[in-house]
């Protein structure tokens, strides 16, 4: 549901602007069939798939905190962050689990880096969000089933239709002059109605009231079956579907209802060119029928057109349109400028903009010493498992609300460099810090939610690392000046494992869609991928880089078996496979080549590649999740031990 909502927002942005441009543009061009097509291209937008991801900075760092808790509150499916096992398992009283919930507002301002005032106020925000996305389907369902409504009438109504003769012959002389081969029939009806094209291409047919032809002539009524026979041929019908379908989505957006009037207005514009150009010497009488059939139309109470239904057009528009038929010179097709500037607006329809801002620029640097977080823990809550709610908090969920992933707590991984020069200490509620050794300097990286690091093996005296994060984005950063060299690549979903090469020739980045793709680490491109065909929760190679070990993620709050998938790192074919009793945390390789696995109950067991145990120990959670971290925190022969 969550990503859906992103497009269709996103989609709406684009469109607003291809609104805008719209507007500019049919302000000064004379071509009515360039206006018609791109009012029509807004349209296709909002229901065109995102395909290419530009960055457009128009909502503050804020919103992109507040869609991930609003996600949340529908419901809690993302994988808990290793720093969440030690807290997971802890007892917590209905005492701290309330204080936490209180402080829900402090916990998005450590996210998004703001007072817990303006935080709160988002929180509010927050909450409404349920309620504007059913308000949302509510009104695309009314509106959808009015529509049926309409069109169900006017399906009873053509049963009341029939042929006439006079009407046949003229829509056949026509379509014969027109060299039109595959053309609508033509009926009449005794209900009072606009004269329409009615029905989608394979079952069209033009209506014409009886009392209007009536009081009109042989040639008048050409000049009108002339226009229907235009919005056949242009295929006016197909944007009608367009419409209905744009407006159930799409009901609540202005630019939708002034994107519908204006493709009216032009394509009236454009039958009205066709039909002047098709019969040039009776426009006259053409203008004189529109006149006749508006009269026609104001002295009883006309049925509003239905879905797939194309009329005559407006009222109010008819002046302007009666001047340019007795002119004569409106354009029928595109002129070659109007080729290309329309074949540069459609550049813009695969457009995915990214709307919170990009926040790669350089933190500041905090004070020396006096800025580094003690490595303290803090002191466990009295038990008190006495209620449904209690037993929530105690499995670290109240509500939907994964209480320890949003707020601040102790340090649970300390990654360092190959030379020991830096140190990356990771901390519950996405908070993260570069600490350099020689300087005592502290770096506050939190803002980027990074979830899993890797520093870069034989980098000397310039050390640097990969960094994944929680918004599937994968930055490489240079330790000495805390700064992102180059955003890697954005792969959609959640990272949760990366991971180099013994000697830095490949990165791999793990997802929570159940991809592993290699990335190399000099272009900064992916080359390969593996389809893990499961969230993919650790990704190691080998010591001698040959293989490569992928954990899948489990729930680890419910006893759930584990698995280790072992591929060829050169062809990526899968060589075997290793199964856990439980949800395994980090699996990686010892320095003989021994897989080994860590699971978040901290059991830590040693494998041969067939998957037949050697060695078995135990650990706490809080070393498992220190290694599935970073491999430069704790080592697998460490865990192993």
């Amino acid at each position: 549901m969550g990503w859906l909502v992103s497009i269709a927002i996103s989609n709406a942005v684009v469109a607003t602007l291809l609104g805008v441009l719209a507007y500019a543009i049919c302000r000064r061009t004379k071509s009515t069939s360039f206006a018609h097509l791109l009012w029509v291209l807004v349209l296709l937008k909002l229901v065109t798939p995102p395909l290419l991801g530009v960055p457009l900075p128009i909502l503050p760092q804020w919103a992109s905190a507040n869609a991930e808790i609003a996600s949340t509150l529908e419901t809690d499916t993302t994988p808990a962050t290793p720093g969440d096992q030690q807290n997971g398992q802890a007892d917590l009283g209905l005492e701290s689990a309330t204080a936490l919930l209180s402080d829900q507002s402090a916990t998005v301002s450590s996210i998004a880096g703001q007072s817990p005032a303006t935080a709160a106020g988002h929180g509010q925000i927050t909450l409404l969000i349920p309620w504007i996305l059913w308000t949302w389907l509510a009104g695309g369902i009314l509106f959808g089933l009015y529509q049926i409504f309409v069109t169900a009438q006017m399906c009873r109504l053509m049963r009341m239709a029939a042929p006439d003769p006079r009407i046949d012959r003229a829509m056949h002389r026509i379509a014969k002059s027109s060299n039109i081969k595959n053309y609508p029939t033509a009926r009449v009806v005794p209900w009072v109605g606009s004269p329409m094209l009615w029905g989608l291409r394979g079952t069209s047919v033009v209506v014409l009231p009886a009392k209007l032809l009536a009081k009109i002539d042989d040639d008048a009524a050409d000049t009108l079956l002339r226009h229907e026979l235009a919005h056949f041929q242009r295929g006016d019908q197909w944007v009608r579907i367009l419409e209905i379908v744009v407006s159930v989505i799409f009901w609540w957006h202005p630019l939708v209802w002034f994107a519908v009037r204006q493709i009216e207005i032009y394509e009236e514009q454009c039958c009205d060119a066709w039909v002047v150009a098709q019969d040039h010497a009776n426009r006259k009488k053409y203008a004189k029928a529109l006149l006749d059939t508006v009269d026609f139309i104001a002295d009883a109470r006309a049925r509003a057109l239905p879905v797939v239904a194309s009329g005559l057009g407006r009222v109010r528009l008819l002046e302007k349109r009666v001047k340019a038929i007795l002119q004569g010179d409106q354009r029928v097709s595109l002129t070659p400028r109007g080729r290309l500037a329309l074949a540069g607006v459609l550049i813009l329809i695969p457009l995915r903009p990214d709307l919170t801002e990009l926040n790669i620029s350089t933190p500041p640097q905090p004070a020396e010493s006096s800025m580094v977080v003690a490595d303290t823990e803090a002191p466990a809550p009295a038990a008190a498992p006495i209620s449904e709610f209690t037993a929530q908090a105690a499995q670290g969920y109240v509500n939907g609300i994964d209480i320890f992933s949003r707020a601040p707590g102790p340090e649970y991984a300390k990654a360092t460099s190959p030379y020991g020069t830096y140190e990356l200490t990771a901390k519950r509620g996405f908070e993260v810090e570069l600490r350099d050794v020689v300087r005592g300097v502290v770096s506050d990286l939190s803002k980027h939610r990074i979830s899993c690091a890797a520093f870069t093996p034989h980098d000397g005296s310039k050390p640097k690392f990969a960094a994944g994060t929680h918004d599937g984005i994968v930055y490489l950063f240079d330790c000495a000046s805390s700064k992102v060299v180059k955003p890697i690549g954005n792969f959609e979903a959640a990272i949760n494992s990366v991971a180099y090469s013994w000697d830095g020739s490949q990165l791999a980045v793990g997802n929570t869609d159940g991809f592993v793709f290699l990335i190399d680490p000099a272009s900064k491109k992916p080359t390969r991928k593996i389809d893990n065909r499961a969230p993919v929760r650790c990704v190691r190679f080998s010591p001698d880089g040959t293989i490569i070990a992928i954990a899948t993620e489990t729930t680890w709050q419910k006893s759930a078996p584990g698995q280790v998938d072992l591929y060829d790192a050169a062809t990526l074919e899968q060589i075997g496979k290793i199964e856990c009793p439980t949800a395994i945390g980090v699996a990686g390789f010892s320095s003989a080549g021994f897989v080994v696995t860590a699971e978040w109950n901290g059991m830590v067991r040693t494998w041969t590649l067939d998957g037949i145990i050697i060695s078995e120990s135990k650990q706490s959670k809080d070393t498992v999740s220190a290694a599935a971290f970073s491999p430069n925190a704790i080592t697998m022969e460490m865990l192993a031990q």
